[in-house]
């Protein structure tokens, strides 16, 4: 009969085995940090951003990006001096752990890529270098 009573008692025992008061190791605080940095980069670069970038055949693309909350964008360029049509394209975007804003769109193969500055967004060339000074994006406004 003593047998009895202790079956329901033993899973009991077994759970508060099981539990521990440990805290969290310093690799998940260091992975904490990094998402809050992240969401507070995100933050920042939503808005409008603008800058002439350079043109082989003609004095400069106006270069204009989007930025909304839901993580969507709108780019366009307008070809200075030229008689053609905007560009437009939308897609997606995010900003990773590097601070490397990230666009993709369904419409092409490869994602753009711009470095997060304080003051502005810095086109990154193939190799996540920054191309030029003169690829670099200013903030109109903040959404």
């Amino acid at each position: 009969m003593k047998n009895f009573l202790l079956l329901p008692v033993l899973p009991l025992l077994f759970c508060a085995a099981s539990c521990t008061t440990e805290r969290p190791s310093e690799p998940v605080a260091a992975v904490q940090e990094a998402t809050a940095e992240v969401v507070e980069q995100t933050a920042a670069v939503v808005g409008t951003w603008q800058g002439s970038i350079p043109c082989a055949d003609c004095p400069g693309i106006t270069y204009t990006l989007q930025l909304f909350p839901d993580h969507t964008y709108q780019e366009t360029m307008v070809y200075q001096e030229r008689e053609v049509e905007p560009v437009e394209q939308a897609g997606t975007w995010k900003v990773d752990a590097s601070g490397t804003l990230r666009l993709q769109s369904p419409d092409s193969e490869g994602a753009s890529a711009f470095k997060v500055m304080p003051d502005a967004l810095v086109l990154l060339g193939g190799e996540g270098n920054t191309v030029e000074e003169r690829y670099r994006l200013k903030r109109i406004n903040k959404k």
